[in-house]
């Protein structure tokens, strides 16, 4: 049987190196440092059975389809996965797996580290000490005990991030809506709204995953509430912060300074923003410590041996449909579709989820309690969430899971509902069938009977139950050529609130829920994407 092969695309730990192949079944090859893109692609077509990159090297779909038939997964040797494309390993059949744990400690020391230097000065300090000078009144800083520690995320990366702070003395409040009132009072945090935070801190640190809800997420707006005394601190992804914004704002003395490990694009282009003497810049060193290049490197190499010796994909964040019993797969794609909803309807934190099945026998549970768990939560967090950790995952947040086999005649030969209940109390209940040749369909929400397949952009308009209130919504989406594909309407009685769903071909702009909202029939307005 020849050798298992693994291309490594960007350098990693001895150690990683030799627990891969331990026992001479599996031989690396690796890649020259800030090889050119083509020159991977070449390699790849040799054929190899795993590559494994840092944040370098981007996985996207020439990479990745280079590779197969041969290539079955993607070791990312760190946590953001922004760098691999997800959607072509799955199509292609690629298990991606990633150490999100591994570099926690090394991440949060560094976000402390540049809070420090930004406020004691201490990279213009030694530049000066540097050109022979001594210029002690020039650098004079500023102490962080008893100032205000904003923290935007706080996930493991916030959490120890939160807990130094206080050792200085700090105060600290947070901003993550995903997060129990009871998590933060066990770690002695406030809990705030991001703008609330973003004017009372003296410092802020962002702890939040790159995606489409966060880019950009500190703007000029956002940047503008701050105080003129305040910093920012960003260790978690570039992106996040509008650069452009941000130079304006310091340049023009709105905002003190800035610390930056990451960057929109790495290696970044000099802009003037690096160049200010009030802003501190790393290249992208939050995880760069021998210790935890050597807990990444063992890790990784352990996934991807289980993986590749094993055949084992309980570490990949794309589990593959085969890894369920056949009659289980449209539940399982069901199940996420649902929690992915319930992240989009829910206003509050999650205190508990109850997933119910009516029917007949299907086995355990667990994987579609799961594939609940991954969409509700993915959103929300960093290094993705998978079969495996989700219900970890779900009890970090302080979320009570509890999962029920029914045999209630509900009216379908089979049925899944699952019941969200938020911090205070609110309930939102989905409720959804598997029918012939695996059509999915929601039959249920939140009380409201209805019969819509989980699937693109839906509108959802709560009502009052009275003639020409559908007619006026419809017309509104006419007047702006938004395009109806289905429409299903559901109501618990007669002349009370109803519930409209409407598939549309493309998701309707923020003006137009904005004057949805402003009918007088219509009570509340939410548009999601599945």
């Amino acid at each position: 049987m020849p050798a298992l092969r693994i291309l490594l695309a960007d350098p990693v730990s001895a150690t990683c190196v030799k627990r891969l192949c331990e026992g001479g079944v599996i031989e690396t090859e690796s890649m020259p440092a800030k090889s050119p893109k083509e020159a991977l692609l070449k390699k790849l077509k040799e054929g190899f059975d795993a590559l494994v990159v840092r944040s370098a090297t981007r996985a996207d779909r020439d990479v990745i389809e280079a590779g197969v038939p041969r290539l079955r997964a993607i070791g990312r040797a760190g946590v953001g996965i922004d760098n691999v494309d997800l959607d072509a390993a799955t199509s292609f059949g690629v298990a991606v797996m990633n150490v999100p744990d591994a570099n926690t400690v090394s991440a949060a020391e560094h976000t402390v580290a540049l809070m420090l230097a930004l406020a004691r000065n201490v990279p213009r300090g030694w530049a000066s000490f540097q050109e022979g000078k001594w210029e002690r009144s020039k650098f004079t800083g500023t102490e962080l005990r008893g100032k205000t520690l904003g923290l935007v995320g706080m996930g493991r990366i916030g959490s120890l991030v939160a807990t130094a702070a206080q050792a200085l003395g700090m105060r600290v409040l947070v901003h993550d809506p995903y997060i129990p009132q009871a998590r933060a009072e066990s770690l002695g945090v406030e809990m705030t709204e991001l703008d609330a935070l973003l004017k009372e801190s003296d410092v802020v640190s962002l702890h939040v995953p790159k995606s489409d809800a966060t880019r950009n997420l500190i703007n000029a707006e956002r940047l503008a509430l701050m105080k003129p005394t305040a910093r920012l601190i960003n260790c978690a992804r570039g992106g996040v912060v509008d650069e452009e914004a941000l130079y304006d704002a310091i340049k023009n003395d709105r905002l003190a300074g800035a610390a930056l490990d990451v960057y929109i694009k790495e290696p970044p282009e000099m802009k003037p923003l690096y160049g200010l003497p009030n802003v501190v810049t790393t290249p992208h060193l939050g995880a760069s410590t021998s210790e935890a290049q050597e807990k990444v490197g063992v890790q990784i190499a352990e996934r991807l041996r289980k993986f590749l010796l094993e055949g084992s994909y309980e570490d990949a964040l794309n589990v593959p449909f085969r890894r369920l019993p056949e009659e289980g797969k449209p539940f399982f794609d069901l199940a996420e579709r649902m929690g992915a909803l319930h992240f989009q309807l829910m206003d509050e934190p999650a205190k508990s989820v109850c997933l119910e099945y009516c029917g007949e026998e299907i086995g355990d549970l667990k994987p579609f309690t799961c594939a609940y768990l991954k969409g509700l939560l993915n959103p929300m967090t960093e290094g993705g969430v998978n079969w495996v950790n989700a219900l970890p995952r779900a009890s970090e947040r302080g979320i009570a899971v509890e999962e029920i086999h029914s045999h209630k005649d509900l009216g379908y030969a089979n049925l899944m509902r699952v019941t969200f209940t938020g911090e205070a109390g609110a309930k939102h209940v989905l409720a959804g069938c598997v029918f012939e040749q695996s059509l999915l369909r929601l039959v249920e929400i939140s009380g409201y009977r209805v019969d819509v397949e989980p699937r693109g952009v839906l509108l959802l308009v709560e009502n009052q139950d009275v003639p020409g209130s559908l007619g006026s919504v419809a017309s509104l989406l006419g007047k702006h050529e938004i395009n109806i594909g289905e429409c299903r309407f559901g109501r618990k009685e007669r002349s009370g609130s109803a519930l409209t769903v409407l598939a549309l071909d493309e998701e309707a702009p923020e003006n137009v829920l904005a004057a949805l909202k402003k009918l007088p029939t219509v009570q509340s307005v939410r548009q999601v994407r599945l």
